[in-house]
């Protein structure tokens, strides 16, 4: 299934704990955004939480954004992802 994807905790472990902490959480709200996604809700992603939790691990961690905006991008056609990145 395209919703499926790597561990993104991987990157959690090279930031100190506080950090590390705050990331985890906000990749388990996008994570959630993305699920919802798959399952047929295509604005999940614009709920505020999720958009406030993208712009933490933008900010903090790109590569791990990068991850899962591309696993948004393949569990809906109809996210308008494009649209959503250009907040950030």
């Amino acid at each position: 299934m395209k919703c499926s994807g790597e561990d993104d905790t991987k990157a959690v472990k090279q930031l100190p704990e506080e950090d590390a902490d705050m990331l985890q959480k906000c990749v388990e709200v996008l994570e959630e955004a993305i699920e919802a996604c798959c399952q047929g809700n295509a604005g999940a992603h614009w709920e505020n939480s999720v958009i406030e939790a993208a712009r933490y691990v933008y900010s903090c961690h790109q590569p791990t954004f990068a991850h899962l905006r591309a696993r948004l991008k393949a569990a809906s056609t109809d996210a308008q992802i494009t649209r959503w990145t250009e907040i950030f």
